[in-house]
Parts: C-alpha cells; structure tokens; sequence
C-alpha cells in the first residue's frame, strides 16, 4: 500500500518501485535504470481503499553521454496480474515518439505492476517512468 504522508513529512525522498500518496496526489517515480533485453519490474505497488485518475509515463533508453544512441523500449501495465496496457517508446530513428503517455484509472485494492523491456545493446542507456494521479476516497 502507498505511504501516505502529509506536512513535513511529504518532502520527496527519491526514487523506488512503490508509490507515494501526499493527501490527495499519488506519485510514483521508478528508480532510472539502465535499459535491459530482459522484462524488468519498474514499479510495483498496491492501491488501497480509494481509486486513482491518473497518468502513467515511460521513455525510451538513452545514454545521456551518446544522444545519438537509442533503443526501442516496451511498457506494460498490469492491474492484478492482468495486462491493461502495452505501448513501446524508442529513442533511435523509428518514428515511434520517445515518451509515451497512458492515462489510467487504477481502482481500488489494485496491485500495480510496471514492466520494461528494451532491445539491443543496452549499456548506458537509462530509461525512467512514472505515474501520478489524483487520489479519491
């Protein structure tokens, strides 16, 4: 379940793969991490008894040292076990664009699941994601 946090205590602390709820807000920023041929799980947090209107963000791998060096990166959301949504970003030249969106209403008592998957050399290339969303009890 998110920790809930108000006043002082809501001073962002960093990144990691649950999710944070400031009174009515929920944010959850995945720890950047360098992209991988392999399914990674980016975030993963349970909702409780509210539902949430948000917004779910995913970009592409890229080395921040090579702009030019890009990768094809998949995203998928899963909503108790069961896929919701699946969209791929890439920072190469494919003419997908290189931050996807997907707005998202994640009911209550959901366990959220964020997973990532890039192709290629992967080394140096950092891919980060993100959702936020109004919180309703």
């Amino acid at each position: 379940m998110a920790k809930e946090k108000i006043g002082s205590n809501a001073t962002f602390s960093g990144t990691q793969k649950g999710s944070t709820i400031v009174k009515d807000h929920l944010y959850a920023y995945a720890v950047p991490e360098a992209a991988s041929t392999s399914v990674d799980t980016r975030l993963s947090f349970a909702t409780g008894k509210y539902y949430v209107v948000g917004r779910f963000t995913g970009n592409a791998s890229t080395d921040p040292g090579g702009l030019d060096n890009g990768n094809i990166t998949a995203w998928s959301i899963n909503f108790n076990g069961v896929l919701v949504a699946q969209f791929k970003v890439e920072s190469a030249g494919e003419d997908s664009p290189m931050l996807g969106y997907n707005d998202i209403i994640i009911p209550p008592l959901t366990d959220v699941i964020v997973l990532s998957q890039s192709d290629g050399d992967s080394a140096g290339r950092i891919t980060t994601c993100s959702i936020i969303g109004r919180v309703y009890r």
